[in-house]
């Protein structure tokens, strides 16, 4: 139907042309892209298009419920990482209900757990684990590094999420620059958001890696994943830019580096599960 349409289209336009060029060229050029125009809205009327409902409406950011993204079927444009990283998000909750952030289930010491960022916990020592389809996990603080702002909770297993198995990366921070990274998180109220980016800087005194993608409040504490499928490290903050006035530069994303984690003293924090 459109290749018959785009034919009949361009064989009438050349017949227009051949007809309107051979008159007065100021008023009949001006009679050929009417008739054009009037061609390209018929003949887009006439394309079957698929049926939508009406309701999307206008509301700001504040009100949005955005949990309709996460029910769109995702195609095979995921690669498997983004895939895995996306199926072991988690969104984490303060037990009343105040506060919440993003984190990461998975194996790590073949423990079930939970990584997020300390700020996320707070001085809470249980939080509310949600999944999918309205399933809720308890977890249980088990390790909190304050300087680093990380934090790690054991969790039961979740039927509706998927463990990923968490290898942290122990490169130099000099080698983060350039990877390609992503996550999965839940900025601003929106649901189950994967995004992507690259790894575009250090900080100067070497506690944060900074990617160029984008981020906002509600996703501290995903788990940032490079393309090897490795732990980059914890999202927990967005940068701040001064032109004039403080602006938040949402497109900066700061990660705590695995690489400066203590990951002996995680493991001694989870030997008592074992």
């Amino acid at each position: 139907m459109a290749e018959y349409l785009f034919t009949m289209l361009f064989t009438v336009c050349i017949g227009y042309r051949n007809y309107y060029l051979d008159k007065d060229t100021k008023t009949n050029m001006k009679n050929f892209i009417i008739a054009i125009m009037a061609l390209v809205v018929s003949f887009s009327g006439a394309i079957d298009k698929p049926s939508m409902e009406s309701s999307v409406t206008h509301t700001t950011a504040e009100s949005v419920d955005a949990s309709w993204i996460s029910n769109i079927r995702l195609q095979a444009s995921l690669s498997k990482v983004e895939s895995d990283v996306r199926n072991s998000s988690v969104r984490v909750e303060k037990p009343d209900g105040r506060g919440y952030g993003s984190g990461t289930y998975g194996y790590y010491d073949r423990q079930l757990v939970v990584f997020t960022a300390q700020h996320v916990v707070d001085d809470n020592p249980i939080m509310i684990i949600h999944g999918r389809d309205g399933e809720i996990a308890i977890g249980v603080v088990v390790y909190t590094d304050p300087a680093n702002d990380f934090a790690i909770l054991k969790v039961d297993e979740m039927q509706t999420r998927e463990p990923i198995v968490i290898k942290p990366v122990d490169d130099t921070l000099e080698s983060y620059v350039g990877w390609d990274i992503t996550y999965t998180g839940f900025p601003s109220g929106y649901d189950l958001l994967t995004i992507t980016g690259r790894i575009a800087g250090v900080r100067t005194d070497g506690h944060a890696v900074v990617a160029h993608s984008f981020t906002w409040m509600g996703a501290s504490g995903s788990g940032v994943f490079n393309a090897r499928g490795e732990y980059v490290g914890p999202l927990v903050a967005v940068g701040l830019g001064t032109f004039q006035v403080t602006q938040v530069v949402e497109d900066m994303v700061w990660i705590i580096p695995a690489t400066n984690l203590d990951w002996d003293a995680v493991s001694e924090a989870l030997l008592p599960f074992a």
